[in-house]
């Protein structure tokens, strides 16, 4: 009788152990929650180039830009604005397993997107060198980060 009312413990810290596991794997490969997007100084106001608006992913730019606080500006409309411009954006699919009966059994399915963001200024180049020192410094001490 005692075995068995261990039984569910057990079950409850291997269970326990493996979503900790998972969590802590997680963690060690950069993966963070998606939160809130801050764009920098001199993107209150974009003009996408490259891209139809009106695709999925014009529209999925749109709605991310203005989620994170710019006015993105219709494709008539002038005014100062710095400019998004979209260079290519390319889909693939790759296999990477095929079956002994010569089925494909996985693809890899990957998407590129280059792009190029003009500095507007020039005193915008300092400081986007700044701020991606800063980014870089981040980066490096969370890669350093104590993950115990």
């Amino acid at each position: 009788m005692n075995r068995d009312m261990n039984m569910p413990t057990t079950r409850m810290v291997f269970r326990t152990l493996a979503v900790l596991l998972v969590l802590a794997g997680l963690s060690a490969c950069g993966f963070h929650l998606r939160g809130e997007v801050k764009l920098r100084p001199g993107l209150e106001q974009l003009r996408l180039a490259g891209v139809d608006p009106y695709s999925e992913l014009g529209r999925m730019l749109v709605r991310g830009l203005e989620g994170a606080g710019a006015r993105v500006l219709a494709p008539g409309d002038t005014g100062p604005a710095a400019e998004l411009r979209i260079l290519d954006s390319r889909r693939e699919r790759r296999v990477l397993s095929v079956r002994a009966t010569g089925k494909v059994q996985e693809y890899e399915l990957v998407q590129h997107l280059d792009f190029e963001d003009p500095l507007g200024k020039s005193g915008e180049e300092a400081a986007l060198y700044r701020e991606m020192q800063s980014d870089l410094v981040r980066l490096l001490l969370g890669r350093l980060e104590d993950r115990r």
